[in-house]
């Protein structure tokens, strides 16, 4: 049974989709404080972003599998699935979603193991709403602005020459 606290985000989440006929980007957050998430839930939700909230990492890697976002907020200290861990799946599934980590102090992830994380967007906490906003709108801002690499069509003039050539 769901407690009455996602419900409530799921509500106002809903309520979001209704109110905004194109939001500017799906959000995942991932905390298993129930207070903050639906603190920060609402006020991404009340600048017009859809927010879904998972409290743990493996209900928050569920949800990155079955459904499309465009940036993961996830608290590192995490029990079970850790942020760093669900990082870690996201980036070994080639999943190139802009990713923000909250984080109590700062890390030196120094370690050869950990290199591909010394780029990350830490969030160190405590934040205001405004820091974590703010955040949010310069990332996805600038993974709007960076163009997307598609692969190049198949060039099939010359696939059907070669098999002509073998026929």
């Amino acid at each position: 049974m769901k407690s009455a606290t996602s419900l409530e985000i799921q509500s106002l989440s809903h309520v979001s989709r209704q109110c905004q006929a194109n939001p500017e980007a799906r959000i995942l957050l991932v905390d298993d404080n129930p207070k903050i998430g639906q603190s920060n839930s609402k006020a991404l939700l009340q600048r017009g972003y859809e927010v879904d909230v998972a409290e743990d990492g493996e209900t928050g890697w569920a949800k990155l599998q079955n459904s499309r976002y465009n940036l993961l907020i996830i608290k590192n200290d995490l029990p079970e699935l850790t942020g760093v861990r669900l990082l870690k799946k996201l980036r070994s599934a080639c999943m190139p979603l802009p990713v923000i980590m909250v984080i109590e102090t700062m890390p030196t992830w120094e370690s050869p193991e950990y290199s591909w994380l010394l780029n990350a967007n830490k969030l160190l906490m405590p934040y205001s709403f405004d820091e974590l906003l703010g955040m949010v709108k310069r990332i996805l801002h600038t993974a709007a602005n960076i163009p997307v690499q598609l692969p190049s069509p198949p060039n099939w003039q010359r696939e059907l020459a070669d098999v002509r050539l073998r026929s």
